[in-house]
């Protein structure tokens, strides 16, 4: 009995011990920001054909960022363009491939210098020369087939451009470069992979103005194999988009109205019939 006593204590003892060291146990993971850039590609030389830069990065970090890439495109020493990525968010062990595209507009050589935007930090990317070789045959004769090949339409807001898109024939590899867009702003260049004829299909181009303001923006369409280009210059305007709770609010003042309304209706239909009842009973007692 005494050696049960003492078992039940120790057994007590051991397990007020193994709750407090379970309680005392902290892990502390340690926050870092870091990346690998396992790929990057792009054209030595292109010919009569945008330059895709095209860059995979993998987050080997302990935080999620948001991931963007610049290139400044440089020809004889002159910046010439500077081309953004879409911004995209990468979580810790993602593996993400983000693009910026330009379209030359004079043959000779070309310096590309790259940046990387990752978490809220601008870190040097690689820095690629090339020759691009252009003949003037996709501005030249292209130009009015593509105004056949393809029907674009846009809405604007103060954060993005929704281009509408519906070609009259089969297209692969379409890309959408802002040519012309005011300095220091952030605007996106992308591709569609393919579109089916009279296809039609919105494609929505954000970009980050430093202060808004209404603006004329050229945009170049324009394959990968270079058989297609159109340039066309759009307007930036406001949207007038009405807010979710605006919204809510207008639908219950008018659910209010209808209910007053309805209210107010009742009421007077009660004091009709009620009158109606008056006037029947008077006229009975008049008649006995």
């Amino acid at each position: 009995m005494i050696n049960m006593r003492y078992l039940l204590v120790f057994c007590a003892i051991l397990m007020v011990q193994m709750a407090y060291a379970i309680i005392e146990i902290h892990v502390y993971v340690d926050e870092n920001i870091d990346y690998i850039l396992p790929f990057f590609n792009y054209s030595r030389v292109i010919e009569n054909a945008p330059q895709r830069l095209r860059i995979v990065v993998e987050n080997i970090g302990s935080v999620s960022c948001n991931l963007r890439m610049r290139s400044d495109i440089y020809r004889d020493e002159t910046l010439e363009y500077v081309a953004w990525s879409k911004g995209i968010l990468i979580e810790p062990g993602d593996t993400r491939e983000i693009n910026t595209y330009f379209y030359p507009t004079k043959s000779g050589n070309y310096t590309a210098r790259n940046f990387i935007y990752y978490c809220n930090r601008i870190f040097e990317g690689p820095v690629v020369n090339f020759t691009a070789i252009m003949r003037n045959k996709t501005l030249n004769i292209t130009e009015n087939e593509t105004e056949r090949s393809l029907e674009i339409d846009y809405e604007t807001t103060e954060r993005y451009v929704d281009i509408k898109i519906k070609p009259n024939r089969d297209i692969e590899n379409l890309v959408i470069i802002p040519r012309r867009y005011p300095l220091g702003w952030i605007f996106e260049s992308l591709s569609v992979d393919s579109l089916g004829k009279n296809e039609e299909k919105t494609i929505r181009v954000a970009y980050i103005p430093t202060v808004w303001k209404e603006s004329k923006i050229e945009f170049e369409f324009v394959t990968m194999d270079g058989e297609i280009y159109h340039s066309e210059e759009i307007k930036l305007e406001k949207k007038s988009i009405l807010p979710i709770k605006d919204i809510i609010i207008v639908i219950l003042v008018i659910i209010n109205v209808i209910l007053l309304m309805s209210i107010i209706y009742l009421k007077r239909l009660r004091r009709v019939e009620e009158s109606g009842r008056r006037e029947k009973r008077g006229g009975k007692g008049k008649r006995r």
